[in-house]
């Protein structure tokens, strides 16, 4: 299925990311990465995990 992602409204394109079209998931992937890399990156920041996790290896 060849599909424009960028027209699809966010409802759109998870619905066919349900349906498990692997095109739809790359494109949600790509259009969404950077936002859940700052959320998770903030909230690492925020709750000092980095210093959790190193205390946990040791």
């Amino acid at each position: 299925m060849n599909m424009d992602s960028d027209s699809l409204s966010e409802k759109e394109l998870l619905n066919t990311c349900i349906q498990g079209n692997k095109e739809a998931w790359d494109a949600f992937v790509e259009r969404y990465t950077n936002l859940i890399y700052h959320a998770i990156n903030k909230t690492l920041k925020t709750y000092h995990a980095d210093s959790l996790y190193q205390d946990n290896i040791t």
